[in-house]
């Protein structure tokens, strides 16, 4: 990006690539191209162009029903010689953008005394992100059929970060062609050595395989990768099993759901999965920015929703509780902090407010911390953080991790949606960039679709990243109008 800025020519780029091409392990090349891109769209096209290790070859292949239908013959196991290896990549189109997507009953309402300044551009924004995201429909589900002769292949290779690399292949033992698919973090397994990586033989009558961006960060785990699951799960017959990396994930289903975890089997990074049966990967070809792939595609909340209210754990209206999501030092560390006693106001008014309407709900505040019987704190547990927020009649709180623990919320109902109030920035103009480069980001969403009665209230203009504010008499309005709502 430097010599991009300082006018380098296209000639000597080029020299620079084809150099950089046989130095540096493809992978993190591609990588760093990616991430570069998000700022020098240009150079994406100049790096990937005439650079065998990071070009997909062959052409496109897509069966008439939509899936990936791989054909082998019959053969003995594969040969072990790299030379003799040929994979063709299998491509797909991602679906058009279908704007009755944003038909939905569930529309969410920003609150600021400026409404009538912001108003146009906080729907054409989350208008926009809401099509992206969702209004292409479905996850592809590519499938390797069971063929005779011919071994499916899986692998996670990275860990973690926006572009989650992964690979889904078969091999026809016999001729050691094969195909692999290709399309938003899926690439040919060739680019990270998969002959030389530990294998581990897996055994069912089918499986179904998913990763995605952010797969260590909880929230996303919580905003995105869930609905994913679901939609794998509730796609395939139950005695498929799953192939998903191991993380945060492994953990929350283990908690809120054993039967669905005890159908995974859980990858490690870099760890190649061998079966016979068929393979069937969820995945859209496409991210919202086909150069980058930073930010991926949903279409799969119907999915969430099924699964959630299958979740056996509802509680009565006497059981009920209001939670405020605490994001103060020392448990908040990623900004958005709100100001320490700016969020005691806060506290007191949602209080006063829950009193001044006769509401029976007990307000918690949560900062994601637990208290033992001997006064210590740790983290609260996920099985806890999962019962405490599906007890929640109105979850309220700055935008964050904790607010992603809406998913948990009881959405069974769309006479009786869940309530969340969340802060988020708004059209002001901020001294912090990042708040000016973050208006209105909100779940909304990610959760569109689920039956949510759901409002922002912007950040005031005197906020920064470590010492945030919100309009106290805005709040007090909105909860007022969310409190005085009879319960039936």
């Amino acid at each position: 990006s430097e010599r991009m800025e300082k006018g380098t020519n296209i000639g000597e780029f080029a020299q620079l690539r084809d150099k950089w091409s046989k130095e540096i392990d493809p992978g993190f090349l591609r990588e760093v191209i990616e991430r570069a891109a998000v700022y020098y769209v240009e150079l994406v096209d100049i790096a990937l162009r005439d650079v065998p290790a990071l070009q997909m070859q062959g052409e496109p292949q897509l069966a008439s029903d939509g899936l990936a239908d791989v054909s082998t013959s019959d053969g003995e196991a594969i040969s072990q010689n790299r030379a003799e290896l040929s994979l063709t990549p299998i491509r797909f189109q991602e679906n058009e953008e279908n704007p009755v997507v944003l038909q939905t009953l569930f529309r969410p309402t920003l609150h600021d005394k400026n409404i009538i300044e912001f108003e146009s551009d906080y729907r054409s924004r989350y208008e926009k992100w809401v099509l992206e995201m969702h209004g292409s429909g479905e996850p592809t589900l590519a499938t390797f059929h069971e063929k005779e002769g011919s071994d499916s292949y899986y692998a996670i290779w990275t860990k973690q970060g926006p572009s989650n690399l992964a690979s889904a292949w078969q091999v026809d033992g016999s001729t050691s062609q094969g195909d692999f698919l290709h399309g938003y973090s899926y690439e040919n397994p060739d680019e990270h050595d998969w002959l030389s990586a530990p294998l581990v033989e897996v055994d069912a009558p089918c499986f179904g395989a998913f990763t995605g961006w952010q797969p260590q960060s909880y929230g996303h785990v919580l905003d995105y990768h869930l609905s994913q699951v679901a939609f794998l799960a509730g796609r395939l017959s139950r005695e498929c099993r799953l192939l998903l990396l191991e993380g945060p994930l492994q953990d929350i289903l283990l908690a809120v759901d054993e039967e669905l975890y005890n159908r995974v089997l859980w990858l490690s990074p870099g760890t190649v999965a061998k079966m016979k049966g068929s393979l069937a990967v969820a995945f859209h070809p496409s991210s919202l920015n086909d150069r980058t792939a930073v930010v991926p595609k949903w279409g799969a909340n119907a999915y969430l929703q099924s699964w959630l209210n299958a979740i056996d754990y509802f509680v009565s209206d006497e059981e009920k509780v209001v939670v405020y999501h605490s994001r103060v030092v020392p448990q908040a560390k990623h900004g958005r902090i709100m100001d320490p006693e700016h969020n005691g106001h806060i506290i007191e008014i949602i209080r006063r407010s829950l009193e001044r309407n006769g509401r029976p709900e007990r307000l918690v505040v949560y900062d994601g911390t637990t208290l033992a019987d001997d006064g210590s704190t740790s983290s609260m547990p996920i099985l806890e953080q999962f019962k405490l927020f599906r007890s929640a009649s109105a979850l309220i709180g700055t935008h964050g991790t904790g607010l992603a623990n809406a998913v948990w919320m009881d959405v069974r109902s769309n006479e009786r949606p869940a309530k969340v109030v969340e802060f988020t920035p708004g059209g002001y103009q901020y001294s912090d960039d990042a708040y000016n480069f973050n208006r209105y980001r909100n779940y909304v969403q990610n959760y569109w679709g689920l039956p949510y009665d759901y409002h922002h209230i912007a950040f005031a203009p005197n906020s920064t990243d470590d010492r945030t504010f919100i309009d106290l008499e805005v709040l007090d309005v909105v909860l007022d109008g969310l409190f005085k709502q009879v319960v039936s």
